[in-house]
């Protein structure tokens, strides 16, 4: 009775040894992805959204400025 005992204690602690290193890995993971986390004010968030907003207005005042050259055409053109 001692030595089935004395398995079944052990497979038991072999059990428990196995769950514990499956939560330290997991737990490793998820302090390296949190390490690896780049907080918000240390984003290119700002930058981006800025060149967005410059090229959306370029994009607009070029619109405008080949609207006003067509203009310009038609109007030399009808002179």
């Amino acid at each position: 009775m001692t030595d089935l005992r004395l398995r079944l204690e052990r497979n038991g602690a072999e059990g428990i040894m196995t769950m514990n290193e499956e939560i330290q890995t997991t737990l490793r993971e998820e302090i390296k992805s949190a390490c690896e986390y780049r907080p918000f004010e240390k984003c290119d968030y700002n930058a981006r959204i800025a060149n967005e907003i410059c090229v959306k207005k370029l994009e607009y005042v070029i619109g405008k400025l080949d609207a006003m050259q067509q203009n310009i055409e038609q109007s030399t053109d009808d002179v």
